[in-house]
């Protein structure tokens, strides 16, 4: 780009203020952050070269010196014909990313890239006498682009590796570009119109795709899922994941997406956002400072860079524009410049008005009078928030390519085809079978592709080289001379002038899913080949409930050929009652994607219908979607006829028993009576024989013999033992029938009450009662006072003549799981009440049959007694959900054990 434009050298009339003027302009490029010299003559002698400019062409000593003589790389490069096309024509050149490559000291050279302006000056007889260079190192700018470029093929390739597809809609023109993989996934051979993408879409509700279009245009991200039927008639499920890209108006004009293969997934979605562009560097705010750190000038860029006008800065303190936590930047900045010292490229962080904060570049020069005192600084503050948000965007973009390699368990390579170097990644190595650490030559690696398959990589490198995308698949043989299998895929890298310069790829081991898909075709076949087997109807079908295959045995039974079957024709043999019911029922076991489970009547090919029992089962991958159902229908007709013909059996059985309990319900009311009869016109001729015979005996004792008196001791003692067994059955009979009320009763107070009644005997025993802290629980207050009494009276019955009794009773807590007795729940805990004294005992062979009722282990006039006590025990025991178990042993005592589960009792 050129433009008329020049400088001219004042006459010497003007000299001396035009001294002071170029002193100014002379100073303020040497502070300047721009590139800028000023070359004189025809040989382009250095009069002036500012730092920026020093450091741009590699700080040499340039002033005095024509640039023939310090930069003579340049001429090869034609930078010597654009000085000598300015300086002949005058007219000023514009050059954007020129490129420059210079020699260093070390003898190695240096790229860099820069914005400039090359300008004539001229003297006031019009005659060019010199050039003046200004501009801006974009080297920086220029490597990062290129960067994020590299890097955008490598996510590119990672995509293409993790097979996602990728399409650009143009919303204004209608135009779709779409992946190759996208082209594959659509069963697509090209590009097809937006139109043409609908008709393949399977949708159940047009107006929700067009509501969920629109609303992704408003809110910029679009997420969606459809089916597709592909031209071949295959049904996919796919997933999109796109971005809307909007003009500086806000209109949308792009939507810019990725689509994935959702049916026979088993991978996480993977969603990759695109790199932002990165923007040109902005101009430079040029401030200056006294030494109170107060501002003295402003430039333009100050109102676009920090927000604030001129006239709101000039007057006001620098620390206007610094965080509260930067605050002492500034005193050593000043302490700094009181020395004389120059402050380049110092990174920090200051506040827009706007309470933005962003990050700048600072370059700080003393300002000096004419005295060479420093009365003040100028700043020279280049915005780096954009270069800082481009380094932070590389460094994710890096770590989420770096995370999606190692999720795919891809290898990577990358060679430069300048100087055939090859890296490779561990996981590459690990691929050829070779340990991460292992050093080979590319030679050494391609060595071990399999020898069939070489002319396939050979094509596929031509290939690449050709379209710039390389894909193949070949096989391995690795040292132990095992087969494997890989997948490569490569992109081609070009510079600026269209060459290529890099191939970057990835190699993925695909032996597992080779090997997977052998099995599972030979699985297939097996299954087919039981299947057609077997006398059992077996049938599959789709995840949408589409019929796709059915084993011989129905057609046998059918008479239909599979065309007639068809995905839907299996509902012809289906009886026609039950045709809309079966349909519905499939339908909502298919939407829940629950188990299925039908009886039905099918039709056999000679006419009749027989009963079916049909069951099917979802098959579903690891993320648990369905992909397909496994179902069989057996002949259940036979069985259909026996188990009516049972059910009408056990109705009639049914109705016998209601008949049995009608009856049995007479019976316990005549028991209940026998009990009323037993409780109060049994006892009645007992209380009179009682009475009778006691005043028998008192009036008439002197008139009866002895052997009169004797036997109407035996009638008195007969009549009591009587009476006793009555009030023990009715006891018994009573722990059976009776109304139970549970209430919460403590064991320590309700023992007391027993041993106070008990009283006497335990007194005229001498009887020694040890008893630990009984508990509190829910229980029924009769029942529990009889089971204390019952064993207190055993245990003072069966007590030694020559002993005294002791009869103690302890309690704890056991877990279920400690307790080895019938009937204990292990995962429950128990109270465990143990009663025991050291009486005369019991053989341990009736530890089982001392609950019997009428069970007596000792004569009636050695021991008195019913054999009622101890089975009224253990019943009470039963009521309250407990296990009572007894042990004893001749001579030594008697005992014990109840467990009665902890918590609510009696529920």
């Amino acid at each position: 780009m050129s433009i008329k434009s020049s400088l001219v050298i004042p006459d010497d009339s003007q000299l001396s203020v035009q001294l002071d003027f170029q002193q100014a302009i002379y100073n303020f490029f040497k502070q300047a952050s721009g590139i800028f010299c000023v070359l004189k003559g025809t040989d382009y002698i250095y009069e002036l070269a500012n730092p920026s400019y020093l450091h741009f062409v590699g700080q040499r000593e340039l002033v005095g010196k024509s640039m023939i003589e310090t930069l003579p790389e340049l001429e090869e490069q034609g930078f010597f014909a654009i000085l000598d096309k300015v300086f002949t024509t005058q007219i000023t050149y514009v050059g954007n990313e020129m490129f420059f490559r210079f020699m260093q000291k070390d003898g190695s050279s240096r790229e860099a890239f820069g914005n400039f302006t090359i300008q004539p000056v001229l003297n006031t007889a019009n005659e060019t006498v010199g050039l003046i260079l200004s501009g801006y190192d974009i080297t920086e700018q220029i490597e990062t682009r290129k960067k994020m470029e590299e890097l955008e093929e490598r996510m590119r390739l990672a995509v293409d590796a993790s097979k996602i597809g990728i399409y650009d809609y143009h919303i204004s023109t209608g135009e779709v570009l779409s992946s190759e993989m996208m082209n594959e996934m659509f069963g697509l051979n090209g590009p097809i119109s937006l139109e043409e993408y609908f008709e393949m879409l399977q949708l159940n509700d047009e107006n929700r795709r067009r509501q969920i279009y629109q609303d992704a245009l408003k809110s910029g991200m679009l997420n969606y899922q459809f089916t597709i039927r592909q031209p071949g008639g295959e049904k996919k499920w796919i997933e999109t994941t796109a971005k809307v890209y909007y003009d500086a108006e806000g209109s949308p004009i792009r939507l810019l997406g990725a689509v994935k293969d959702i049916t026979e997934s088993k991978h996480t979605e993977e969603k990759m956002a695109m790199l932002a562009a990165i923007v040109e560097s902005s101009d430079d705010l040029i401030l200056s400072k006294n030494l109170d750190g107060i501002v003295t000038s402003w430039n333009k860029a100050g109102q676009r860079i920090m927000g604030y006008e001129a006239d709101e800065m000039i007057g006001q303190p620098i620390s206007k524009l610094i965080p509260d936590d930067r605050l002492q930047e500034e005193e050593e900045i000043i302490s700094r410049l009181q020395k004389g010292e120059r402050i380049e490229h110092f990174e920090t962080r200051r506040v827009r008005k706007d309470k933005q904060v962003i990050d700048i570049s600072l370059t700080i020069s003393p300002v000096k009078n004419k005295q060479g005192e420093i009365i003040g600084a100028s700043k020279i503050a280049r915005d780096i928030t954009t270069q800082r948000n481009h380094e932070r965007i590389i460094a994710e973009n890096e770590e989420r390519l770096k995370i999606l390699i190692e999720a795919s368990d891809l290898g990577t390579w990358d060679l430069n085809l300048i100087t055939r170097e090859v890296d490779y990644s561990p996981r590459y190595l690990e691929i050829f079978g070779y340990a991460p650490d292992a050093v080979l030559t590319h030679e050494e690696l391609v060595a071990h592709l399999h020898p069939d398959d070489l002319p396939i990589r050979k094509r596929a490198f031509e290939e690449a080289f050709r379209t710039g995308v390389l894909h193949y698949i070949s096989r391995l043989i690795w040292k132990d001379n095992s087969i494997h299998w890989m997948e490569g895929k490569g992109k081609v890298l070009y510079d600026e002038e269209n060459r290529p310069y890099k191939m970057v790829g990835t190699l993925r081991d695909i032996s597992n899913e080779m090997a997977y898909q052998k099995e599972l075709e030979r699985r297939e076949a097996v299954f087919r080949l039981l299947a057609d087997s077997l006398p059992q109807h077996i049938w599959t079908s789709d995840a949408e409930g589409q019929m796709n295959y059915f084993n011989q045995s129905v057609y046998d039974y059918s008479g239909l050929t599979a065309q007639e079957l068809g995905t839907e024709g299996w509902l012809l043999l289906l009886h026609p009652d039950e045709q809309a019911t079966n349909r519905k029922a499939w339908l909502k076991a298919i939407e829940a994607g629950e188990f299925f489970k039908a009886e039905h009547r099918f039709r056999r090919h000679d006419g009749q219908y027989r009963w079916q029992l049909s069951r099917a089962i979802p098959q579903k991958d690891d993320e648990g979607n369905i992909i397909k159902w496994v179902g069989t229908s057996t002949d259940v007709h036979d069985f259909k006829v026996f188990t009516n013909e049972l059910e009408e059996q056990v109705k009639q059985r049914t109705r016998q028993l209601e008949e049995s309990n009608e009856g049995l319900s007479k019976l316990n009311n005549e028991l209940a009576q026998f009990a009323y009869v037993a409780s109060h016109d049994l006892q009645e001729p007992l209380r009179k024989i009682q009475t009778f015979s006691a005043r028998i005996l008192e009036i008439e004792k002197n008139n009866l013999s002895e052997k009169g008196k004797d036997y109407f001791n035996r009638l008195q003692n007969a009549s009591k033992r009587m009476q006793q067994l009555i009030l023990d059955l009715l006891a018994y009979s009573r722990a059976n029938t009776s109304e139970r009320n549970f209430e919460k009763v403590s064991l320590t107070t309700l023992l007391e009450g027993v041993t106070e009644q008990l009283k006497d005997s335990i007194i005229q025993k001498r009887a020694l009662i040890k008893v630990d802290p009984l508990p509190t629980f829910r229980l029924v207050h009769y029942q529990f006072e009889q089971l204390f009494t019952n064993l207190f009276t055993n245990a003072l019955k069966f007590s030694k003549a020559d002993e005294r009794p002791v009869i103690q009773i302890t309690c704890e807590v056991l877990s279920g799981n400690a307790i080895e007795k019938p009937g204990i729940d292990k995962g429950s805990d128990y109270y465990h009440i143990c009663f025991s004294d050291n009486g005369i005992g019991f053989d341990p062979e009736y530890n089982e049959t001392i609950f019997q009722v009428f069970k007596r282990l000792h004569g009636k006039d050695e021991y008195p007694g019913t054999g009622v006590g101890l089975a009224i025990v253990k019943k009470i025991v039963e009521n309250h959900d407990g296990v009572i178990v007894a042990s004893g042993e001749v001579g030594k005592g008697a005992r014990f054990d109840m467990y009665f589960p902890v918590g609510e009792q009696g529920a």
